[in-house]
């Protein structure tokens, strides 16, 4: 009897797993996903994710959100040491709102919270508005810091 109630319990199991997940081909990759969303979505989910990143100091997480261009002319380790030494300090960072302008061409508006020391004063946080170009380059967006 015991085995009888076993195989039932068994079955019910390997159903419910087959029926819960997705074939290899329909599986959730960062591209799949990007499709999935608007160009609104997917430019605030990666603008988040890069400040989160500058905020964490984890720059090299940060820089592979830059474009391939910006890339291409400033290294990882120039670009990890002008983060290091900027005087301000990002505290937290807000996407507000993301305007597309063109089917590959967005704008975020940033709302960042921010700290830096000033002499015979001492710590002063602010707070400041960033609006940041991305742009589509294949099937996913980067930003283009400003010069």
């Amino acid at each position: 009897m015991k085995h009888f109630l076993t195989v039932p319990a068994l079955l019910a199991f390997i159903l419910v797993g087959c029926a819960t997940t997705p074939p290899a081909d329909q599986s959730a990759t960062p591209n799949r996903l990007a499709k999935a969303q608007s160009p609104e979505q997917a430019v605030t989910a990666r603008a988040q994710a890069r400040w989160d990143a500058v905020i964490a100091a984890d720059y090299e997480k940060a820089y592979v959100f830059l474009s391939e261009g910006f890339r291409d002319v400033t290294p990882l380790d120039a670009y990890r040491l002008k983060q290091a030494n900027n005087p301000f300090k990002i505290k937290s960072a807000y996407i507000a709102k993301v305007r597309c302008e063109e089917a590959d061409a967005c704008t975020a508006s940033v709302t960042l919270t921010v700290e830096t020391l000033m002499p015979s004063v001492g710590t002063k946080q602010f707070y400041s508005t960033e609006e940041e170009p991305w742009f589509l380059q294949g099937e996913q967006w980067f930003h283009v810091p400003p010069k």
